[in-house]
């Protein structure tokens, strides 16, 4: 009932709403990389994300650990943090994005391997269908060494649980 005072702009607000979280879609990320010798382990942990589900348009917002083995060329590290709030401005579900972040740091580093876990909280779940409030999903996308080598997964996933 758009006669009902409290929702005579909610259609605008939605829009604008749409509008600002897709906002940096499209935005280019600035190449921010540093020629250094390094072929240890680095993780960026703990990076915030919020989506739209493809599926329900209702948010899913949680946390994403990114891993990879540079080799002369490090990342910085807030490019990590830009790559992730860039990819999740657009309508995707939780394992598309998960793979997409693991296939742009592999790009920018320029290395096979990367390894990105997500854990999510989807409001199509909590507040329709199971209304399984509390609960949490989690994907991975492996990428390189991490999906052959059980010690150096078994390292990453460790270092985000700290």
């Amino acid at each position: 009932d758009l006669a009902r005072p409290d929702l005579q702009n909610t259609p605008q607000r939605y829009i604008a709403f749409l509008d600002e979280l897709q906002r940096n879609a499209c935005a280019k990320i600035i190449h921010t990389t540093f020629e250094e010798v390094y072929e240890d382990l680095v993780v960026v942990r703990k990076i915030p994300m919020f989506s739209l589900c493809a599926h329900h348009l209702l948010p899913f917002f949680g946390l994403v650990h990114v891993g990879y083995i540079p080799k002369n060329k490090l990342l910085g590290l807030s490019k990590v943090a830009r790559i992730v709030k860039q990819l999740s401005s657009c309508l995707t579900t939780q394992e598309a994005l998960t793979r997409k972040i693991a296939l742009a740091v592999q790009h920018e580093t320029e290395r096979p391997d990367v390894a990105v876990v997500s854990h999510a909280t989807h409001t199509c779940m909590v507040m329709r269908g199971a209304c399984a409030i509390g609960s949490e999903t989690a994907v991975s996308a492996m990428l390189g060494d991490f999906r052959e080598n059980a010690d150096l997964r078994r390292e990453f996933l460790g270092l985000t649980e700290k």
